[in-house]
């Protein structure tokens, strides 16, 4: 039986892919900050660690001793040095690990779309070739992880490849992204009789949207492929509005409830308009993105309105 270490293992991402992985015959092994969060039953061992300690980090890895490895530990807010503590040191202390444990594993390191930056519309959409220019210390963050992931392909030939994420859906969905910071206030604004209008940040700009379902399945076919040492885009391919988004999310929940901006939400570093490239995902694995978006978005409403 194949072993899959998966960081980060009682986050949002990481319970759907553990269902895919336990659904394919892997024994799973979880590593969490928080061993009480729920992670839905699927893994045969799962330790709690601080992905910024190596000497936890690597007894875990040890005792996994995996053919795969899935990081999706991330820190999405705080200040530079808590950024880079667990989203760059600790992708060093996973990669020094596994090097020193299981150094033929093939390691998923997820990053994100933030990695791009603002790209000039010319250039979309974005292909994993294209010069990175993070905006924010977030982006910052994951592109020197992605950067640090290669460089250990480079020098010491461990598989790694970077999988650069961009807007995730799915049931489950966490504050922490905005699809489910809007379903959150959205079902807000209904248990109060919809008096008071939904605050959004701004609506004219354009993301990539992709379901967790879909990003799943490109996980697990770069963790079994043949490629690595590079990028690959997870992505739709498709720019959506968010003030599409919006009015799409209010239909699914039924209607009756009004937004409007509050400037409070705009981010004054947002990139304006950004979608991925899905070319270089389907030449290596022939992968197409399968749930429509309305669908994602219905599946979300109702994990919301069942909790």
């Amino acid at each position: 039986m194949s072993q899959a270490l998966v960081t980060g293992a009682c986050g949002f991402s990481a319970r759907h892919l553990a269902r895919s992985l336990a659904g394919r015959g892997y024994r799973l092994h979880g590593i969490t900050s928080g061993a009480d969060a729920p992670h839905g039953g699927f893994y045969y061992q799962l330790d709690t660690a601080d992905i910024t300690n190596f000497a936890q980090v690597a007894d875990c890895v040890k005792k996994a001793s995996p053919s795969v490895v899935f990081h999706l530990a991330a820190r999405t807010a705080g200040t530079p040095p808590e950024l880079a503590a667990v989203n760059v040191a600790g992708v060093a202390n996973l990669l020094e690990a596994v090097s020193a444990h299981a150094p033929a594993a093939s390691v998923v390191l997820v990053g994100s779309a933030a990695e791009y930056g603002e790209v000039p519309e010319e250039s979309l959409p974005v292909a994993e070739d294209c010069e990175c220019g993070p905006v924010s210390f977030y982006g910052w963050s994951k592109y020197s992880a992605s950067l640090l992931g290669l460089q250990y392909y480079a020098q010491s030939g461990l598989k790694v490849t970077v999988a650069r994420t961009f807007n995730l859906i799915g049931p489950g969905i966490s504050e922490n992204y905005l699809v489910g910071a809007l379903m959150w206030r959205i079902k807000k604004a209904m248990e109060e009789g919809a008096r008071v209008p939904v605050k959004v940040g701004n609506v004219d700009t354009y993301r990539d949207f992709i379901d967790i379902q879909d990003a799943v399945r490109l996980y697990i076919a770069i963790a079994e492929g043949t490629y690595a040492g590079g990028v690959v885009n997870v992505c739709s391919g498709v720019p959506v509005r968010v003030r599409d988004v919006v009015e799409m999310l209010i239909e699914v929940s039924g209607g009756g409830v009004r937004y409007e901006v509050d400037s409070a939400l705009v981010r004054p570093a947002d990139v304006v308009k950004n979608y991925g490239s899905t070319a270089k995902a389907r030449q290596l694995y022939g992968f197409v993105p399968a749930v429509p978006l309305r669908d994602s978005l219905l599946e979300c409403w109702k994990h919301i309105m069942a909790r």
